[in-house]
């Protein structure tokens, strides 16, 4: 073939093989100039299909226009039968060969991914989609400019959006489930087999950023299978502690198992890049490159940017424990705390609930899409990493609607002083914030020690409560213990012991008698030592709340979310108080309230079901309670309101059904048998009621066994007057549980009978 011509093409030499083809230097004596030949070998043109996709790549690429991919000249066939493609001769050398399993530089990342991302944007945007996209198919010329080659297997986008159908040239269709591309790099929908979008070129080139950030591939196998059973199923490979967080995190994206949740099309990858001036330091010019990356895959960052708009809603992410260290969570979790409960005082703001954002820990996250599910303009991220007796922690300001930076920060202290840190990270933060909301705004309360042990110990103490268990609320008690002791005027300690005992009393079997006055003193503790804390009013208004203080409750609930709006359990346990007192449309509204503010809190959709059925709005409560357990089928609470709604909409074997869940998952409480009893006798199941209620019986003189089951029990088999006199016994004893015998119509049977309404008297609920 060399020295041969070919039409006007002078044969020079060969380059290699590409794709459908043998590639070789030619000098085109028509317009004197080098270019790139491709020719379709003799022995393949008689191959019917060979022959289809050698054109179709001409057609593919000849579409296209644009300078990050490959000019085609011309096209076509010989008198003799030889296929040509002439294209632009490309001097430089493949992607493949500058990788060689070696990681490139952020820099280097940057540059070229904008380029390749570019290209098949320009590709996608004419419906064209490559299906071979790798290192070896994308040339860097000496200039450093990318062209992207070898169109072979391109399809067009059919009407219904998928690539698995007829071919650019021919219209002929594909054989179903044969593969096609190069296995490594592609996706987990093209590798097993499925029709295929222009998303497979995104999965694609996220395997490339990949292997050019850490010179090597993501997902390994010693044999085809395994290897498509890898892309289909497993995460990457662990990124190297060179690629910066934000890269890994736009690489990651690329590389979603599900094309809904990878960078979607030509307008979510956005190519407007800002002007960079001149700079001296490289370190610069690298943050500036890698800046490039983020523009060309969606997340727009703008250099010198000023405000655009103000900040109204936030979420604060945990931070990222960086050495996985279990024995530091406390403290990178911790800190996030710390910046939620600070940052939730701002008024103006709307700061999501922990128990929301937690729900992303060890998760590389998405901005935009944070920013679609918890309906926040903005998120505040960071990472922990100790080195040694040093803390070093980054910390950034993100904005949710394009992934721009507002602010970061990196700080680094021994590891001894992290009060200070983790004041300075508030401070800075919140000034910050402060300055986007509009109007003034008043500064931040401290509510906290100047002992590093003390804050030290004040944080586990809360990671352990979080934990709600038996176990992890004694552990957490003694933390608190332990820091009031090393600062008594510690006030966020003393509401840390106030809720764990709160939580004695629904996790554990600490009679209410004796955890409820506990509660009390520390939160009025709390309060005596610094006035402003609206987490303390919260404490103590539940605690006042179980002792039926109704007045006092309701006042402290008021404060508290006067003090902080953004507080979710103070809405929701007025909430409950509201229940109570029989102001149900107003408990609506408080729970809805907690839910915007904590919208993946299971326990507060759970109460928000149960507050809409008691007001009458079974058909809603039914919905999304049901969405409740499918996500979260370990919860009781779940399925004792679920089933309270069914039993309303005349639904009594899903009220049963529902029971015996809640059961299960309460471990057999006598909450749950006295529910159970109580599903049975509405179903008509009288002699299995009649067992449940005995189990409730059989514990009866039990000290942690709440007067009000064993009355529900009673009224489950119909025998009233023992249902009167075991609610007599709880109001007697001033059981914390009592508050609630106004709830799931238990007593509805007996709701005119004057010993019940001496009973409702005496409680200050008539």
């Amino acid at each position: 073939m060399i020295g041969t011509t070919i039409l006007h093409y002078n044969v020079l030499r060969k380059l290699g093989s590409g794709g459908m083809g043998d590639v070789y230097l030619a000098e085109d004596t028509k317009l004197r100039r080098p270019v790139a030949l491709k020719i379709l070998p003799a022995e393949f043109s008689s191959d019917p299909q060979r022959k289809r996709r050698f054109l179709q790549e001409a057609h593919a690429a000849s579409i296209l226009s644009h300078p990050h991919i490959c000019v085609i000249h011309e096209a076509g066939e010989t008198d003799d039968g030889v296929l040509y493609i002439a294209m632009e001769y490309v001097e430089g050398t493949t992607l493949a060969s500058r990788i060689d399993g070696h990681p490139m530089t952020p820099a280097e990342i940057a540059d070229f991914g904008t380029q390749i991302a570019d290209a098949i944007d320009e590709a996608h945007a004419k419906g064209i989609v490559h299906r071979d996209l790798k290192p070896a198919n994308i040339m860097i010329t000496s200039r450093g400019h990318v062209k992207v080659l070898d169109f072979g297997l391109a399809k067009v986008r059919e009407d219904d959006g998928t690539i698995g159908g007829d071919d650019v040239s021919t219209g002929v269709r594909s054989t179903p489930g044969m593969l096609v591309g190069t296995l490594p790099y592609m996706s987990p929908e093209q590798a097993l087999g499925h029709p295929v979008d222009h998303r497979t070129d995104i999965f694609s080139l996220g395997v490339i950023l990949y292997e050019m950030a850490t010179g090597r591939l993501p997902f390994g196998g010693s044999t085809p299978s395994e290897r498509i059973t890898n892309i289909a199923r497993s995460e990457p490979a662990t990124f190297d502690r060179s690629v910066p967080v934000a890269m890994e995190r736009v690489i990651r994206k690329c590389l979603e198992k599900d094309p809904d949740r990878r960078f979607q099309n030509g307008r979510d990858i956005a190519f407007s890049r800002p002007a960079v001036p001149r700079f001296t330091s490289l370190k610069t010019v690298a943050a500036i490159a890698i800046v490039a990356t983020l523009t060309a895959l969606g997340v727009i960052f703008f250099l010198n940017r000023t405000p655009r708009n103000e900040i109204e809603s936030l979420a604060v992410l945990p931070f990222a424990n960086a050495t996985k260290n279990p024995d530091l969570e406390y403290l990178s979790d911790g800190i996030a705390d710390t910046l939620i409960n600070n940052l939730s005082r701002l008024p103006k703001l709307r700061v999501m609930a922990r128990s929301t954002t937690f729900r992303y820990r060890g998760q590389i996250t998405d901005p935009q899409k944070i920013g679609r599910d918890l309906h926040v303009n903005a998120l505040l991220t960071g990472e922990v990493r100790p080195h040694g007796n040093t803390l070093d922690v980054s910390a950034e300001l993100v904005r949710t609607d394009d992934g721009s930076q507002i602010w970061g920060e990196h700080y680094s202290t021994p590891m001894s002083d992290a009060v200070s840190l983790q004041s300075r990270i508030t401070a800075d933060a919140s000034r910050i914030i402060r300055g986007r909301l509009g109007g003034e705004q008043q500064g931040i309360s401290k509510h906290g020690t100047d002992d590093n042990v003390a804050y030290e110990l004040y944080l586990k103490g809360r990671y352990a409560w979080n934990k709600q268990t038996p176990e992890s609320l004694e552990t957490a008690e003694h933390l608190f213990q332990q820091a009031i002791a090393r600062d008594p005027h510690y006030a966020l300690a003393y509401v840390g012991l106030a809720d764990t005992y709160l939580m004695f009393v629904t996790f554990s079997d600490a009679p209410a008698a004796e955890s409820l006055p506990k509660a009390r003193a520390a939160a009025s503790r709390a309060l005596e030592i610094d006035d402003s804390v609206a987490e303390a009013y919260a404490s103590l208004a539940m605690a006042q709340f179980n002792y039926w203080q109704w007045s006092d409750a309701e006042k402290n609930f008021r404060r508290s979310i006067e003090l902080n709006p953004n507080y979710a359990t103070a809405h929701d346990w007025y909430s409950t108080y509201l229940v109570t007192r029989g102001r149900l449309r107003e408990a609506l509204d408080q729970i809805k309230r907690a839910q915007q503010l904590d919208p993946l809190s299971s326990i507060i959709a759970a109460d928000v079901g149960a507050v809409e059925a008691m007001n009458g709005n079974a058909a809603t409560a039914i919905a999304g309670l049901e969405q409740v357990v499918k996500l979260d089928p370990g919860l009781p609470t779940a399925h004792q309101w679920l089933g309270y709604a069914y039993s309303l909409a005349g639904r009594q074997n899903d009220y049963v059904a529902e029971t015996e869940k809640e059961l299960a998952t309460s471990q057999g409480t006598n909450l749950a048998y006295a529910n159970l009893a109580f599903a049975l006798s509405k179903a008509g199941r009288k002699a299995d009621a009649a067992a449940a209620a005995q189990k409730v019986f059989a514990r009866k003189d039990q000290p942690e066994t709440e007067p009000m089951c064993v009355a529900g029990a009673y009224m489950a088999i119909g025998d009233h007057d023992h249902a009167i006199e075991w609610l007599a016994r709880g109001i007697d004893r001033r059981m914390g549980t009592m508050t609630y015998i106004t709830w799931q119509g238990w007593f509805d049977d007996i709701q005119h009978d004057p010993r019940y309404e001496a009973l409702l008297q005496r409680m200050g609920l008539r």
